[in-house]
């Protein structure tokens, strides 16, 4: 995932491959490590982004304004999945 930073605004793009597969979580914290705090969303806020796989599978990566990460919804080895997602920043 890539992460970039026009002032306050936070751009997240990007195309992954995972190394293992999930279906139907909700709100799993995710086993990452926090996002570094220029990219955190702004303070009481929470950020989505939306990964669309070419299998027509989707999930979605909560960020709090921590940096802690949450995951919901399922995905399968062997498929690209692409991303976006933008939010404000403090």
């Amino acid at each position: 995932m890539q992460l970039v930073k026009f002032g306050r605004l936070v751009q997240a793009t990007g195309q992954i491959n995972l190394s293992s597969t999930f279906s139907n979580l909700t709100n799993i914290k995710a086993n990452e490590p926090a996002l570094p705090a220029q990219y955190r969303p702004a303070r009481n806020t929470s950020a989505t982004v939306l990964f669309m796989g070419n299998n027509s599978q989707s999930f979605n990566l909560r960020i709090g304004s921590d940096g802690i990460m949450y995951i919901s919804g399922s995905g399968a080895v062997g498929y690209y999945f692409s991303l976006q997602g933008s939010w404000l920043s403090d």
